[in-house]
């Protein structure tokens, strides 16, 4: 995958991303809570989520409420948990 501006590109070997995380869930012995926030640290969320869930893991990790609602609409089914406090109008969309 390569994503690429006039400037830059960035090559990101999502076999790598595979094969690393498989490491790290079988040396752990459970399943893994990959953080996807933030467009999964520029990998691209929907590129990363395709890439982990084979590997079955737990859940996600994402910074908002929006990021989250982002996973659903990618069809992701396993759990998604937030790590910033929620403010009061977010938590009808967290549900």
């Amino acid at each position: 995958m390569q994503h690429d501006t006039e400037r830059a590109w960035i090559d990101i070997d999502l076999g790598a991303l595979n094969r690393n995380a498989e490491q790290l869930a079988r040396r752990a012995g459970v399943p893994l809570l990959p953080m996807v926030k933030s467009d999964a640290y520029g990998i691209g969320v929907e590129a990363a989520v395709r890439t982990l869930e084979p590997l079955e893991p737990w859940g996600y990790g994402v910074a908002s409420v929006e990021e989250g609602a982002l996973l659903r609409a990618l069809g992701v089914r396993r759990r998604v948990l937030v790590f910033t406090p929620l403010l009061a109008e977010s938590f009808g969309a967290a549900r």
